[in-house]
């Protein structure tokens, strides 16, 4: 049915812009569901000057076990990816929290 038809050009695939991270901010994930952003903020500052520490939660505020934080400086961000990747962390239900770069900050 598209006989004689002309379709029009395909359009040119969009290039994803690679984004580059600030190395301010990182991302935590494997926290204990019951950690609130007191608890895990001593275990940043050790490390740096702590701009920003926010857990993620859903719409009713339940949190989803991850976190950002917000360091002034690369190097304190870098020392603690280094430091704490990997350590338990919790009260009654530890658990193994992992760092990282977060790239999309």
């Amino acid at each position: 049915a598209t006989e004689g038809v002309a379709l029009p050009p395909r359009p040119k695939p969009v290039e994803k812009e690679e984004t580059e991270s600030s190395g301010l901010q990182v991302w935590a994930e494997g926290l204990p569901w019951e950690t609130t952003e007191t608890e895990l903020l001593p275990y940043f500052q050790q490390h740096g000057l702590v701009e920003k520490c926010t857990i993620n939660r859903t719409r009713d505020g339940r949190s989803r076990g991850t976190a950002t934080v917000r360091f002034t400086d690369a190097e304190s961000a870098d020392a603690a990816i280094r430091e704490l990747n990997g350590i338990e962390i919790g009260t009654e239900n530890k658990r193994k929290m992992y760092v990282r770069l977060d790239r999309y900050a």
